[in-house]
């Protein structure tokens, strides 16, 4: 709320302190990670941060040293009740795109029930859309070693609690 109402004001020496309080509370490391990510996505919105820092402060939240509860409710904040900037920015997508690829099946169990309670939040195009995205393949996988370490019966595994995460039911 005090974001918009900052907005609203067209006040330059406000936002930028509000800004500031922003930036503050992203990078604390003693913020929790829902609110991380949304200040960070927040500040993205504002312009205030770019795409690559942005990029680079999810890349920490996502990193193998960040326990996947704690990543997920990362993207959770940051991606609120929008995933807009998944859709437009292939850079942050194949971030979150190659996380959930290294994740391990007990993690990737435990993060699908977290990541689908804001999935469920955004309107059915925006699912469509990046369901349409995985589909096609378009993510980065970046941690794949080969094509011959391809296991299709595993990734095929996955498929049933994609569709429920990205509420597309019976399509890919």
């Amino acid at each position: 709320g005090m974001d918009d109402a900052l907005s609203a004001l067209r006040d330059e020496e406000q936002r930028s302190a509000w800004a500031a309080g922003l930036n503050g509370v992203a990078g604390s490391e003693s913020t929790a990670p829902l609110l991380a990510g949304a200040t960070t996505r927040m500040l993205l919105d504002a312009k205030t941060l770019d795409a690559v820092e942005a990029g680079r402060r999810m890349s920490l939240a996502l990193s193998r040293a960040v326990e996947p509860p704690a990543a997920a409710a990362w993207v959770e904040g940051f991606l609120g009740s929008s995933a807009l900037v998944l859709v437009h920015d292939r850079a942050l997508f194949d971030l979150i795109d190659g996380w959930i690829n290294s994740l391990g099946r007990d993690d990737f169990d435990a993060v699908a029930r977290l990541l689908r309670r804001s999935f469920a939040t955004f309107p059915p195009a925006e699912r469509r859309q990046l369901g349409e995205l995985v589909a096609r393949g378009e993510g980065a996988a970046p941690f794949a070693r080969s094509a011959m370490d391809f296991n299709e019966a595993r990734a095929a595994s996955v498929l049933p609690v994609l569709r429920l995460v990205l509420g597309t039911r019976g399509r890919p």
